[in-house]
């Protein structure tokens, strides 16, 4: 919490400078910010735990460099690649500091929430928050088939 204030304020400072202060690409620019070095880590350690000897394999049986991208790294690392995905979005999903920061005039859906709960409004913060939850739990429950790590054990015969 306390690194996203920090850099919120400069952040907003360059944005106004750029016309990009209280857009939706701003704000995008912004959190990506957060989410960029998360993906980067996920896909990273996915990437890494693939053995080189099924790019080998797939060499050997005549595969191409594009069709052994499409048709065997994607399958494989497709659990990686939704759970960086997943993640980073959920992280973009509830941002709060950097959309009360970069967006006072067009709140998004968790600053919106936050005034209905300040101003007394209970019953309209409870319904944003049923409907700002409900795109997380149906995303969640539809990709978390592909969420399970042993999809590289028996790729490789010693």
């Amino acid at each position: 919490m306390f690194k996203e204030v920090i850099l919120g304020v400069p952040i907003s400072a360059e944005f106004i400078r750029l016309g990009l202060f209280d857009t939706i690409p701003g704000l995008a620019f912004a959190q990506e910010l957060v989410t960029l070095p998360l993906a980067v880590f996920i896909l990273q350690g996915t990437f890494s735990s693939i053995p080189r000897e099924i790019e080998y394999q797939a060499k050997i049986d005549g595969a191409s460099t594009l069709s052994y991208i499409l048709k065997v790294l994607v399958p494989t690392t497709s659990p990686g690649i939704i759970a960086a995905f997943l993640i980073s979005w959920m992280f973009s999903w509830d941002e709060f500091t950097y959309a009360v920061i970069l967006s006072p005039i067009h709140p998004t859906w968790p600053v919106e929430i936050y005034l209905n709960i300040t101003r007394g409004n209970i019953l309209a913060a409870i319904a944003f928050s049923l409907v700002f939850t409900i795109p997380v739990i149906i995303l969640t429950i539809l990709l978390q088939k592909y969420l399970r790590g042993e999809y590289l054990t028996g790729g490789i015969k010693s």
